[in-house]
């Protein structure tokens, strides 16, 4: 399945929303980030809860990038992505049908 997030073909969801001025990369720059992942990274899938992020954004570059959703340096842009999608999720869906999806609630 498709993102159910409206994304331009080429730009990384975050580059647009932090810097409120779309980049675009060449496919092979993207990288397909699954909002929730580990054992709900199927479940992810399956209802589109994914983006296109570059490398910058996604797991960071050999710098120790500090805004990578991957970061190994806390950052919040992954837990507001998880809520961001939530909120996505329970447009045609309950907060109910996400918990025993997802596990819990990040909202």
């Amino acid at each position: 399945m498709k993102s159910i997030f409206r994304q331009a073909e080429g730009e990384c969801y975050l580059c647009a929303l932090l810097e409120q001025m779309p980049r675009y990369y060449p496919p092979s720059m993207l990288e397909e980030h699954h909002i929730f992942g580990g054992p709900y990274r199927k479940a992810s899938e399956k209802f589109g809860l994914k983006l296109n992020l570059c490398k910058h954004h996604h797991t960071g570059d050999i710098k120790g990038n500090k805004d990578a959703v991957h970061s190994p340096d806390k950052n919040d842009y992954g837990d507001f992505l998880m809520r961001m999608a939530q909120s996505k999720f329970e447009e045609t869906h309950s907060r109910e049908e996400f918990r025993q999806i997802f596990g819990k609630s990040r909202l």
